[in-house]
């Protein structure tokens, strides 16, 4: 026969609110951070991605007589197309993808600014943005010096 106080007749259900109350309290300090850490990860993606465009694109301009670029496309013109639209004189800008319906299919919209620095260099710069103008603006633009292409035979 069990003899119980009347003390403890209510401390198993004290110990479980007790618990409930401090998990809860943990998690309203941790969720913030979890929260905020994975949208910076986001964010660093993101950037690193429209780095990575930034730097490919300047690199396929500076490379454009060493490579095949028949078949080299840049979002959604081909290289060679690119680089007859910024062969044409003085200050040059071309916003990418030209055709403005199928934005959809590419994340980001590429601004490339041509210089002429003299007749034989250019000043290029590559601006990456995120298409939705709604979210918040994560930008990136990276600049070079090149010589200026010879036409492929």
């Amino acid at each position: 026969m069990v003899i119980r106080l009347l003390d403890e007749e209510g401390y198993f259900l004290i110990e479980i609110l007790i618990g409930i109350l401090l998990l809860s309290l943990i998690a309203m300090i941790v969720l913030p951070i979890i929260y905020n850490s994975n949208n910076n990860f986001m964010k660093t993606k993101i950037k690193m991605d429209m780095s990575f465009l930034s730097e490919t694109i300047i690199e396929n301009l500076k490379g454009y007589e060493n490579i095949d670029s028949l078949e080299k496309y840049i979002l959604d013109i081909k290289l060679e197309q690119l680089i007859d639209l910024l062969n044409e004189d003085g200050k040059v800008i071309v916003k990418l993808p030209l055709n403005k319906k199928n934005t959809t299919d590419y994340p980001y919209l590429v601004t490339i600014i041509k210089d002429d620095i003299d007749i034989r260099l250019w000043k290029v710069s590559v601006k990456v943005e995120e298409h939705d103008e709604r979210k918040e603006g994560v930008n990136v633009s990276y600049e070079a010096y090149m010589r200026k292409p010879r036409k492929k035979l």
